[in-house]
């Protein structure tokens, strides 16, 4: 998995059920300006507040995250 995350040129991030991120690459960080494993290391609502300003419609996007989950 590590592999994978390292090698493609998108930012990609894996959460468990609860948003919780456990892994991410460090094209994540880069575009959205923060040190990627730090992401693991805090909760869903302080990555989400990193991002936020990064998202054309926030609102949409979270959204999504519900019914993706």
């Amino acid at each position: 998995l590590l592999s994978i995350l390292g090698s493609v040129e998108v930012g990609m991030m894996l959460t468990d059920l609860d948003h919780h991120t456990l892994v991410t690459n460090e094209r994540l960080g880069e575009l959205f300006g923060f040190a990627h494993d730090e992401a693991v290391k805090n909760n869903p609502e302080a990555v989400r507040r990193w991002v936020a300003d990064r998202i054309v419609d926030y609102p949409a996007w979270e959204k999504n995250l519900a019914e993706v989950y």
